[in-house]
C-alpha cells in the first residue's frame, strides 16, 4: 500500500467528539479541542487513535485534533487495547484547550521545530 492510500484511511477514520469538548480556533495552532465543561483529573475524555494490524496507528478524526504542549500538557494518551484514550492529567477548566505532549507518543507524531512548548 502506498502512502496516499494510508492517508486516505486516516482521513476516513471518523469518530464523534466526546460530549464534554468541542473544536474551536486555537491560539496555539489552527483548530484545537476545548473543554465545554470542567473535566476532573484522570477522566477518559475520548478515543483518539486506532491500531490497525496492517497499517499501524490510524487517527480518529476529529478526536485526534488536540494540540501539543510540553510545558502545559493537561492530558496524556493511554493505550487501551487497540485504541489510545485521551486522559486528563489534572482538573481541566471549562474553555481550557486540551493539550498533550507529543513527545510522549513518538509512534504517532513528534513535535516539529518551532512548535510552542
Amino acid at each position: 500500500m502506498n502512502i496516499k492510500s494510508k492517508l486516505s484511511i486516516q482521513t476516513n477514520a471518523r469518530a464523534e467528539l466526546a460530549g464534554c469538548v468541542s473544536m474551536r480556533n486555537s491560539n496555539i495552532h489552527g483548530i484545537g479541542i476545548f473543554a465545554d465543561v470542567e473535566i476532573e483529573a484522570n477522566t477518559v475524555i475520548q478515543k483518539t487513535h486506532f491500531e490497525h494490524k496492517q497499517y499501524g496507528w490510524i487517527n480518529l478524526i476529529p478526536n485526534s485534533q488536540f494540540n501539543h504542549s510540553k510545558i502545559n500538557a493537561n492530558c496524556k494518551l493511554v493505550q487501551n487495547g487497540d485504541f489510545k484514550d485521551l486522559v486528563s492529567l489534572r482538573l481541566i477548566e471549562k474553555d481550557e484547550e486540551i493539550l498533550a505532549d507529543y513527545n510522549d507518543f513518538p509512534e504517532l507524531e513528534l513535535p516539529q521545530e518551532g512548535w510552542i512548548e
